[in-house]
């Protein structure tokens, strides 16, 4: 029991302890979804303005450096590398200058001999047009890493510390505010070339720089790790004694000079780990400064082969030591579990130092227990193997730590913690996360977690229509749209807009400021309809494609010369259906499948030996301009090439255009009048996948500008072709392989629907032939005669392309004073009941999975006075007062409520709370009525006949509360002038009681 309270205690006070940095989701903020980094570039973040900034590379090697608001959470891409080296060595090192400007400075990883560099044109360079163009400076060596600062007792001065000559750390300098660098010279010499030590670098922007280096890599040395730093033009070592004059480096140190040592390797047996571990080599990873100015670091050990013979039995270790004033105090401090990678195996999760306190560290670890310090050899890792970070925190200058978790039972790696340099009063803690390969592979996110909730943009969605682009023929109808928008409620309220982004004019929205709404479109063409979501700082918004009105893609064409829809079941002719009488002779392995295409129909070829061959005409070639469209699905990838639509002998002979699938890249390669401009696909093309490819030459445009491959009705690529014109070449026309005779490159799937124009196609009759979904056409017929409370009849049809079923149909009301009681809601054409008169609006919905529209029926429901709310409104006409109108009112005080008028066919709006009498509304009237001897009360009630919606019934008592239910006495009698009369009787006799009463009641459910 006592055990169990324990445990309880604890983790309330884990909990406790997380909540001041990381206790709500809203501080956690996703940087940037693309992005890696080396810890040799420093700093990598910082903050200037109170926006951070931080250097990344993405995984398609592109350099980056973005901005990002911790008030708006809006992430901004500032620039990219003009290079693509995808290899987390180089992401940038950045300054903020002393003229108040930024500067970035970034490099290869040693495969070019030069760095590059940007510096913002303002002292607030939050947008892309605040950076300069990409400048670059040439050494006389490979460059690697990029680490700049500046000194404010060293005003102008600007350093830059990379690895360069001799593969050794080198210095250069600029004194012009970057525009250009001095000659670069070692800062710390070793070896002839292979040997490269590593260092960190920091400085407190005033008067020194500290560095905290290795004798090189890890793998390669027995590793120690050492420190000095510049102050005054002279290094000195951590007492302050000076070591050399900075005008004279480098340092020698195959010649001893050397830093003071933190941590001197030692393949001796020792049980204190604190001094050091058995053949464990030392890899620096942070170094900062204690509120005295004294140094403070962070850095790893590594030993090979401790749990077993592999790579992954690899085990590392994090310490953490502060310069005393007389000595490195150094504590191994936590387990880093096994290497990240093979053959990396020096590469830990990351650990770093808060530069503002760093009393705090973070690590990142995969160790089952990171904080075991009892046992170096038996390491266990995490069931998963997962990095997660830890937060330790020493209250006694790194002797001890108190940890608590940061991430736990992530689905990805957590690595390379980093605080921004300059943060301000609160810490921000970033780091990335995701799949990490190898330095030059991964798939990572830069993520953050802030001090305060960092707001998110708003998502947003459009669920209905379901597909991004939809055809929708009929102008009569409308469009339903269906958006989700969600946002975390910060900074405000959020608020959705439909727009129309762009179409031949702007498209009606029946309430643009919901999520749901119609859109109807006053003129044909494609729209681009547009959902935004705004939170009053930042915005998301999602759009679907419209093609609205009758599609005329296929009515006749003067300058369509080849259309095979291949729509047959048998023979071996494929029929042109453009009116020209080019038809295709089959061949081989074809085989027609009458139900299998995009439209109706396709050909499919066999892989081996199918092919469909159009006799040469002068028309399929010999022009300026022209378009070749068809829909293709490949079965299986080609030995090497698979034609699909070409015109040619060979490659060489007669190549007016060829199109084909290649297997090695799985892209569509083009030619045009040669192969001499050849180019492919930006779009991959995957097995049982329908395409529709349409390639569009165009001779009077620009030469960078002629040929343009569409994919799905989308621009694929814009691709430069040298000819203005096609010549009149005498190749066939030839779809499932590329060439006749002997040839190899034969297409596997279906092929459907092949177009050749004499044009180039626009962007919307491309659209329209790509499009595989017609939404549903409603068509109603005029509104009936409609009376309240009287069924009626309402008409309507439905027709669709079938292509997107099942197809469903829904009547609704849409708006109107009361109720609609639909009979059969699912059918075109239905009966329905209104409650009440007034104006309505109807609604008939068709949607075939993809797309629902509607059309819309807006009529009058003539009044019916034998409802109380027709009746009434005769007498009151445009009152809504219920005082007036209602039920239990009295307008005109005769003590008669409108509900008894009403029953009894009075007027409310006379008083006439008198008995009735012939031809003549009134009140019931009372008397004694004999039956077989005996009295009995009754009351005799005269009302209209055609009156609906009440109940009528009579009730006795003797003592005025306890009230028990009359009898009707024999049917109503009618009066021949629309009333009827009825008698309600006691049950009792009245010479059984000394007193009976009888009262009318009149109900309305």
């Amino acid at each position: 029991m006592n055990s169990l309270k324990a445990k309880g205690l604890l983790f309330v006070l884990l909990f406790c302890a997380l909540a001041d940095f990381t206790s709500a989701q809203t501080n956690f903020a996703t940087l940037t979804p693309d992005g890696a980094w080396t810890w040799y570039n420093d700093p990598r973040a910082l903050y200037h303005n109170g926006i951070l900034y931080f250097g990344y590379v993405r995984s398609d090697g592109k350099t980056a450096l973005n901005s990002f608001n911790p008030t708006n959470g809006a992430s901004t891409l500032l620039w990219t590398s003009s290079w693509s080296e995808k290899d987390d060595h180089n992401n940038p090192g950045l300054l903020r200058m002393e003229n108040g400007k930024l500067l970035a400075i970034y490099a290869h990883h040693s495969s070019t001999t030069y760095f590059n560099y940007r510096t913002s044109l303002s002292t607030n360079p939050v947008a892309p047009g605040d950076w300069s163009a990409e400048s670059s400076f040439t050494t006389a060596a490979g460059v690697t890493y990029s680490n700049p600062y500046q000194l404010s007792n060293e005003p102008g001065v600007i350093y830059n510390f990379l690895r360069d000559l001799n593969f050794n750390p080198t210095v250069t300098t600029s004194t012009n505010g970057a525009t250009n660098w001095a000659t670069p010279q070692i800062l710390i010499k070793t070896g002839t070339g292979g040997i490269r030590p590593y260092v960190k670098y920091s400085s407190d922007y005033s008067n020194r720089i500290d560095f905290l280096y290795t004798d090189g890599h890890p793998r390669d040395l027995t590793n120690s790790l050492y420190h000095t730093y510049y102050s005054s033009g002279a290094l000195h070592l951590s007492d302050g004694s000076f070591l050399k004059s900075f005008s004279n480096i480098p340092l020698l140190h195959d010649s001893g000079e050397r830093g003071s040592v933190i941590y001197q390797y030692s393949d001796a047996p020792t049980s204190d780990p604190n001094d050091h571990i058995p053949t464990g080599r030392a890899w620096c990873w942070e170094i900062a400064y204690q509120t005295n100015g004294n140094p403070v670091c962070a850095f790893t050990v590594q030993r090979d082969f401790v749990t077993g013979p592999n790579w992954y039995d690899d085990r590392i270790y994090y310490y953490y030591a502060r310069w005393t004033g007389t000595h490195w105090q150094k504590r191994f401090i936590a387990q880093a579990g096994r290497p990240l990678f093979n053959p990396e195996d020096d590469y830990a999760g990351g650990i770093c130092i808060d530069p503002q306190n760093p009393n705090t560290i973070y690590i990142s670890s995969n160790a089952q227990d990171p904080f075991n310090l009892s046992d170096t050899t038996n390491v266990l890792l995490n069931a998963n193997e997962r990095y997660e970070l830890f937060r330790g925190v020493t209250t006694n200058g790194g002797l001890n730590f108190t940890w608590i978790a940061v991430t736990t039972n992530s689905a990805q790696d957590n690595l390379r913690p980093y605080f921004p340099r300059n943060y301000g009063v609160a810490p921000t803690l970033i780091w990335f996360r995701g799949t990490y390969t190898t330095f030059n592979n991964y798939q990572t996110a830069v993520v953050g977690l802030f001090p305060n909730p960092i707001p998110t943009p708003p998502t947003v969605s459009i669920i209905n229509p379901a597909a991004a682009s939809v055809a929708f023929t009929n102008l009569n109808n409308q469009l339903l749209l269906a958006a989700s928008a969600t946002d975390d409620g910060l900074p405000g309220p959020l608020s959705v807009a439909w727009t129309t982004a762009s179409g031949p004019t702007n498209a009606i929205f029946s309430n643009p400021t919901s999520t749901n709404t119609t859109a109807s479109f006053p003129l044909p063409g494609t729209y681009v309809l547009q959902i935004t979501a705004s939170d009053t700082l930042s915005s998301n918004f999602a759009q679907v494609s419209v093609r609205a009105g009758p599609s005329a893609i296929d009515n006749t064409d003067a300058t369509r010369f080849l259309w095979l829809k291949l729509n047959e079941s048998s023979g071996t002719v494929a029929s042109d259906s453009s009116g020209n009488g080019y038809n295709g002779a089959a061949t081989g392995g074809v085989t027609w499948q009458p139900t299998g295409g995009k439209r109706n129909g396709a050909a499919k070829f066999d892989g081996n030996s199918g092919m469909i061959t159009i006799p040469d005409n002068d028309n399929l070639d010999n022009t300026s301009a022209f378009t070749l469209t068809y829909w293709f699905r490949a079965d299986a990838y080609p030995g090497d090439s698979g034609g699909l639509v070409s015109k040619r002998d060979t490659l060489s002979v007669n190549n007016a255009y060829t199109t084909y699938l290649k297997t090695s890249d799985k892209h569509i390669y083009v030619d045009i009048d040669g192969s001499n401009n050849r180019f492919s696909s930006s779009a991959l093309i995957s097995t049982g996948v329908w395409y529709h490819v349409a390639l569009v030459f165009d001779g009077s445009l620009p030469t960078a500008q002629r040929a343009a491959l569409w994919i799905n009705g989308a621009l694929d690529v814009t691709a430069s072709e040298t000819s203005a014109t096609i010549p009149n070449y005498g190749s066939a026309v030839r779809v499932g392989n590329t060439q006749a005779g002997g040839a190899t490159n034969w297409f596997n799937g279906l092929i459907d629907d092949v177009r050749f124009y004499r044009r180039a196609l626009t962007s919307s009759e491309i659209q329209a032939l790509a499009q595989t979904n017609t939404a549903p056409s409603i068509t109603l017929a005029a509104a009936p005669a409609v009376t309240n409370g009287i069924s009626a009849s309402f008409a309507g049809s439905v027709t669709d392309d079938g292509n997107a079923s099942p197809l469903s149909i829904n009547w609704s009301k849409v708006s109107g004073p009361g109720n609609a009681t639909i009979n059969t809601p699912n059918s075109a054409s239905t009966s329905i009941t209104f409650d009440r008169s007034g104006v309505y609006t109807l609604r008939l919905a068709a949607s075939d999975t993809q797309a629902t529209v509607a059309s819309d029926l807006t009529f009058l429901v003539h009044s019916n006075t034998n409802f109380f709310e027709d009746w009434i409104a005769q007498y009151y006409p445009g009152s809504t007062d219920p005082s007036v109108i209602g039920i239990a009112a009295d307008p005109e005080g005769d003590g008669v409520k409108n509900l008894i008028e009403f029953a009894l066919g009075m007027n409310p709006a006379v008083s006439d709370a008198v008995h009735f009498s012939t031809n003549q509304p009134g009140l019931p009237i009372g008397f004694l009525l004999n039956f077989g001897g005996t009295n009995y009360l009754v009351l005799r009630v005269q009302r209209p006949r055609n009156v609906s919606g009440i109940t009528y019934a009579a009730e006795t008592t003797s003592d005025l509360t306890n009230w028990d239910s009359a009898l009707i006495i024999g049917p109503p009698v009618l009066n021949g002038n629309g009333t009827e009369t009825f008698l309600f009787r006691d049950l009792t006799p009245v010479n059984q009681s000394s007193a009976r009463y009888m009262r009318l009641k009149i109900t309305k459910p």
